[in-house]
């Protein structure tokens, strides 16, 4: 009963205002974290689609071929992107099962012994990958 009575204590947070979070002391983190924001939409994707018509006008491509090719690479993303998702959508409810079935204990142990596993394996191919490099 006491776990219950902290848990409903946690609950209740301090709320913020909007001119708080604006002027406030929070107003160094809000910026900071707005101005990050920014920069990475300007520098990611929108800037190659914006400028990839100048990019294949310079380099000779009629602009009707590189609209189509742009477009094109743009849906085979997207698919990809949209299988990976229900992918993990079924595993995800795999895990859910297993954990109903096994417990949180279990699962967890597999994770890790999963983990040191791949660890494992990564290292034993990057250190041939090294040593193939060493002799070229």
């Amino acid at each position: 009963m006491a776990e219950f009575s902290k848990s409903d204590r946690a609950d209740e947070v301090e709320t913020l205002k909007l001119l708080e979070l604006l002027y406030g002391r929070h107003f160094r983190v809000v910026f900071i974290g707005s101005a990050m924001l920014a920069l990475q939409q300007l520098s990611g994707i929108n800037v190659v689609f914006y400028f990839y018509s100048n990019i294949f006008k310079s380099s000779g491509v009629p602009s009707d071929i590189a609209t189509m090719s742009v477009g094109v690479v743009n849906l085979s993303v997207a698919c990809c992107y949209s299988r990976h998702q229900v992918i993990n959508f079924f595993v995800g409810l795999l895990y859910l099962r297993l954990l109903e079935q096994l417990g949180a204990q279990i699962l967890y142990s597999l994770r890790k012994l999963l983990l040191v596993g791949i660890f494992l394996c990564q290292e034993q191919c990057g250190g041939n990958k090294r040593k193939n490099f060493a002799r070229d």
